[in-house]
């Protein structure tokens, strides 16, 4: 597992998956296997330390977690109903791990936008809470891509078909 965007062909890869809001033009052929809605975050404790947070905005005196891998790295786009927003963010703490930054966030080091299902838990628990709740971020889609002369391959097909069923039990 790698989060970076390896090359296909030189490492000799089957199938790759791949989260993110866009795919590139590419060689490869891609099967969206779900579309993750993201949220935004932050723990109480630096809600309640911080500027208040009232419209997209209001985020560039905050620390925002970075996904230090993002096609859109120190943008952040939020739509509501009327008008759509893009925000420069900016932060002192970057990682290329979700999972990483969750855990940054519940211990009160920032704001992050996170997919829905990595932070339900600590939704739940309280350890975060929703920043600008009426406000929405593009969801962030999983792809399982391979090599198009992969494309008839009994085994890709078989994990493919598998892929396919995993993800729409869970969404």
């Amino acid at each position: 597992m790698d989060g970076r965007q390896l090359d296909f062909f030189e490492h000799g890869f089957d199938l790759a998956i791949r989260g993110t809001q866009g795919l590139k033009d590419s060689s490869l052929i891609s099967r969206k296997l779900a579309s993750l809605q993201r949220i935004t975050c932050a723990s109480p404790s630096y809600i309640q330390s911080a500027k208040k947070i009232k419209k997209p905005e209001d985020l560039i005196d905050h620390n925002c977690l970075i996904y230090s891998l993002s096609s859109s790295l120190d943008q952040w786009l939020f739509k509501n109903k009327k008008q759509q927003k893009s925000v420069h963010v900016k932060g002192h703490y970057r990682a290329n791990n979700s999972l990483v930054l969750k855990n940054a966030a519940c211990s009160g080091l920032g704001i992050v936008v996170l997919p829905q299902q990595f932070v339900d838990d600590a939704l739940t628990s309280g350890s975060l809470v929703p920043v600008l709740p009426d406000w929405t971020v593009e969801a962030h889609n999983i792809y399982a891509l391979y090599p198009s002369h992969r494309e008839h391959s009994k085994k890709i097909r078989v994990f493919l078909d598998f892929l396919i069923e995993a993800f729409k039990e869970k969404h």
